[in-house]
């Protein structure tokens, strides 16, 4: 049987699950309440962004006030009608011996007005409907404003990424420029070769220069999410590469009747049947009683009053109210079908495409960026052996850098469609039933050793074009 999970559950660990330890790594006064209205400084993770946006978004603080509104209705809904009290003098001001006041009869009546079949809980049970169906859309808007610190946290990662490659890109135009420098002094290449190689360190530079901006715009977009116009944090930490298993499109499809998205529809569904039950008990009219006292002046006695009220429906005057408000319940039945259909469909096509973002980034891992990165090495080799041309060297550090930003751009699209999942259900996507993958400490260390294996041919690159801007210089001087 599918667990069915709360709306409240969900917000709290729908998207912070899917980063693994994001949780684990924050820390601990971010649980309390000062903390979470906090400005977010130092290292940012997604269990911060998520707790800081939750605090101080503006898009929840107007439902905070709709949900104090919807319980301030069914207050009122249960309320009694207040008793009237009427006062009537008769034969006053007449002619005759009613001229005076001799012959007045004083009447004071005390009458409640009962309301028959059930009105009064009727009337609560929409009312409470109607706070049902707006908490389900505050946990809505609250799912969405942790997708969009989410989205907005893929972003940031995926910038940081791409501020980095920019600037090792720089470190390797640097390097090849040095020496293209050091092959025109020897006479082995032509000074054309140099300048393309300046051209190509100009604009990395730009590049960079670009990247920094667009870094910025990132965080001030990361930071307006907890109202904040300037950002405080250093930089953002997340697994942006990390795949986890993900259960079969089968077992996903079987959570969308808890989706967010479906609990709401099912709500307004117990809205529209409510207000059709309400507007069918309203057809029983209501009874009033009364009673009260009567003065008569003349003979100088005083008698009881009891009166009774009651409508007669001869006529349905309530018929067209009836016939609205079931429509309305068939209109809101059709249109969760239509949602459950949709929201199907979406999940069907997300499914698919993270599939092949997962292969797609697994293959680029595991196979093209070492490949890449060996093709660079030998390009690097070869042209400093005299071997190669400056244009082979430079066709060899583009391919690098380019599936290097494919990686990049393939992994936050994962990281997307995997946000986009879990909006639709509410729910994290990490399969229970599936067999343990790859340990995740292993992925890393391989990584890792890719990581530092370029690293060290970066250095070894820079070192080179430091050696020969300072034999250079000596030449110059």
């Amino acid at each position: 049987m599918v667990r069915m999970y709360s709306l409240k559950n969900a917000a709290v660990y729908l998207f912070l699950l899917k980063f693994g330890a994001a949780l684990a790594a924050a820390p601990a006064c971010a649980q309390t309440p000062t903390a979470l209205a906090e400005e977010p400084a130092g290292v940012l993770t997604l269990a911060r962004a998520s707790a800081a946006a939750l605090a101080r978004s503006p898009a929840l603080e107007g439902f905070s006030w709709e949900l104090r509104a919807s319980e301030a209705r069914v207050l009122q809904a249960g309320l009694r009608p207040n008793p009237n009290l009427d006062a009537e003098i008769e034969d006053v001001a007449g002619t005759g011996p009613f001229s005076g006041t001799d012959q007045a009869q004083t009447t004071l009546l005390l009458s409640q007005m009962f309301e028959l079949g059930g009105k009064r809980a009727a009337r609560r049970d929409a009312a409470a409907a109607g706070r049902d169906l707006t908490e389900r859309e505050y946990e809505i808007k609250r799912v969405d404003v942790l997708a969009d610190v989410a989205e907005k946290f893929i972003t940031l990662l995926v910038m940081q990424n791409e501020v980095a490659l920019t600037r090792e890109t720089t470190v390797l135009a640097k390097a090849a420029l040095a020496t293209a420098r050091r092959r025109v002094r020897a006479g082995t290449a032509s000074a054309i070769e140099e300048k393309n190689a300046l051209v190509a360190v100009s604009r990395h530079r730009i590049n960079e220069e670009h990247a920094d901006h667009e870094l910025a715009v990132a965080r001030a977009r990361m930071a307006a999410t907890w109202a904040s116009t300037s950002p405080a944090f250093e930089r953002a930490e997340g697994p942006l590469f990390h795949v986890v298993p993900v259960a079969t499109f089968e077992e996903l499809a079987t959570r969308l009747a808890a989706a967010p998205e479906q609990v709401r529809w099912a709500a307004q569904q117990q809205l529209r049947a409510a207000e059709a039950r309400l507007a069918h008990i309203r057809r029983i009219p209501n009874v009033t009683l009364g009673a009260g006292v009567r003065r008569y002046e003349g003979s100088d006695d005083s008698a009881f009053v009891f009166g009774l009220t009651l409508p007669l429906p001869l006529a349905d005057r309530n018929q067209g109210r009836r016939a609205e408000t079931k429509a309305r319940e068939q209109i809101s039945a059709a249109d969760g079908r239509a949602a459950g259909i949709r929201l199907h469909t979406a999940l069907f096509a997300f499914y698919q495409e993270l599939v092949h973002a997962a292969t797609t980034l697994g293959s680029l891992e595991s196979e093209i960026v070492p490949l890449a990165s060996s093709a660079l090495d030998l390009a690097e080799q070869g042209f400093r052996g005299g071997r190669l041309s400056y244009l082979e060297l430079l066709d060899a550090q583009r391919t690098f850098v380019d599936v290097r930003r494919e990686r990049i751009e393939v992994a936050a699209t994962y990281q997307r469609l995997l946000l986009g999942i879990e909006r639709l259900l509410g729910t994290p996507v990490h399969s229970t039933s599936m067999t343990a993958a790859q340990d995740s400490s292993e992925a890393i260390t391989s990584h890792q050793q890719l990581v530092l294996g370029m690293q060290q041919r970066l250095r070894q690159s820079t070192d080179n074009a430091g050696t020969a801007l300072g034999s250079e210089k000596g030449n110059s001087q």
